[in-house]
């Protein structure tokens, strides 16, 4: 993995913790099954724009909802230098 991919995923899983007060957030550990719900869901986009000027769709979580789903998502977003990508 790249060392974006790693920058990305490191940060995700310490928002993850934070956000879902959990002591350990694991690659392939599921958003939902560790207490995520679409308000939270909404909170982790705004934290991935804010740090990384990537709009990424919540439905997004919903789709990839492991850390390292979501981490390749935006890494694919942030190296498209996708349309989405914000100011």
């Amino acid at each position: 993995m790249s060392t974006t991919y790693d920058a990305v995923y490191a940060a995700l899983a310490e928002d993850w913790k934070e956000l879902l007060d959990v002591e350990r957030v694991g690659p392939g550990d599921d958003f939902f099954e560790l207490g995520g719900h679409s308000l939270v869901a909404i909170q982790v986009v705004a934290r991935l724009r804010r740090r990384h000027g990537v709009e990424v769709p919540v439905a997004e979580v919903f789709a990839r909802p492991t850390p390292a789903e979501l981490a390749a998502a935006v890494c694919e977003l942030l190296e498209a230098g996708d349309d989405r990508r914000s100011a």
